[in-house]
């Protein structure tokens, strides 16, 4: 049994190794090249988004909605939008729930928090809303500093996050402002 191998296949017609391995590499290529280029550049892969399947319908005046608009600004005073998918390449914009988490001091509530949490809550044992809402902002913008590059022509040196809530009564009235945060990064 030598290279020369044939194998016969259900409609009766002859393989041999040599054909196989060339059906093998195309049926490889066929299917892999597409999918590699899925992972690497499609952020959906269907119409709907996979966290939209498990989010649960509401109807209006069911309770207010908040969410957070993360910006930059820039030496040159521009104003840039930072969605933090932009700055972890991540699959969606998920900067409300970890904002919400941070402004809640929810780090300080873990069975195990880091060590230096644990000594900020040792020192100040009642803890103000959002004691590491900054760090947060500043990880963001250097990150997105980053991620551009040294030699980004202008970069990030503040980041700036508004909390925003919707009532959820009707359509129209879902900008009203609550809070804002703006940490000044160090170059």
């Amino acid at each position: 049994m030598g290279r020369n191998m044939q194998r016969y296949s259900g409609a009766g017609l002859v393989e041999t190794d040599r054909q196989a391995q060339l059906r093998n590499a195309l049926l490889t290529i066929a299917f892999g090249v597409p999918l590699l280029w899925a992972f690497l550049y499609a952020l959906n892969f269907y119409p709907v988004t996979f966290w939209g399947f498990a989010a649960e319908p509401r109807a209006l005046g069911s309770g207010p909605v908040r969410y957070y608009v993360l910006a930059g600004e820039t030496r040159g005073r521009r104003i840039v939008e930072m969605p933090s998918s932009t700055i972890t390449n991540a699959l969606g914009n998920r900067n409300a729930t970890l904002a919400r988490a941070i402004q809640m001091n929810t780090q300080f509530l873990i069975r195990s928090p880091h060590p230096r949490n644990a000594q900020l809550w040792a020192r100040w044992r009642m803890l103000p809303p959002d004691a590491s809402l900054g760090e947060l902002l500043a990880g963001w913008g250097d990150a997105y500093n980053l991620r551009r590059g040294d030699n980004a022509p202008d970069p990030l040196v503040a980041v700036r996050l508004d909390e925003f809530q919707w009532p959820y009564v009707h359509f129209g009235d879902f900008e009203q402002h609550k809070a804002s945060w703006r940490v000044q990064l160090t170059p």
